[in-house]
């Protein structure tokens, strides 16, 4: 199970996005600081519990946008859109997807983060891998 790759249409509106202040502010108007050092996002989540932001920067194709998962914006906000681009999934050491502290995500592979998650949720749970 692999993230489909970000086309080029949605690859060039994020990158336009990332340039653009307002673009930037009100994505981080939907940030709040946890306790816990996660970043935790406050806006549109997804089914799977992910963030949802929306995108449409200046001289992109006008009235039009697109929808990321937020935390890989906040990502490419820290380490450039080349960075996220090249990365196929994003996984969160803090075990919560709604976290967007860059330090807590990892460029990780489809098939390591549901591993991980996985082995997370066993430990959580107190349960033993190997029963």
């Amino acid at each position: 199970m692999s993230r489909s790759p970000m086309n080029p249409e949605t690859a060039e509106c994020l990158r336009m996005a990332l340039g653009e202040q307002r673009v930037q502010d009100r994505y981080l108007a939907k940030i709040v600081a946890g306790p816990d050092g996660c970043l935790y996002w406050t806006g549109a989540i997804s089914a799977k519990g992910h963030g949802r932001f929306w995108i449409a920067p200046n001289g992109v194709m006008p009235g039009r946008g697109f929808v990321i998962i937020a935390h890989r914006f906040g990502y490419a906000l820290a380490h450039g859109w080349q960075k996220v681009m090249a990365t196929e999934v994003l996984a969160h050491s803090c075990d919560n997807p709604l976290c967007q502290n860059p330090c807590h995500l990892t460029p990780s592979t489809a098939t390591r983060n549901t591993n991980r998650a996985a082995a997370s949720r066993g430990r959580k749970a107190g349960k033993s891998l190997m029963a």
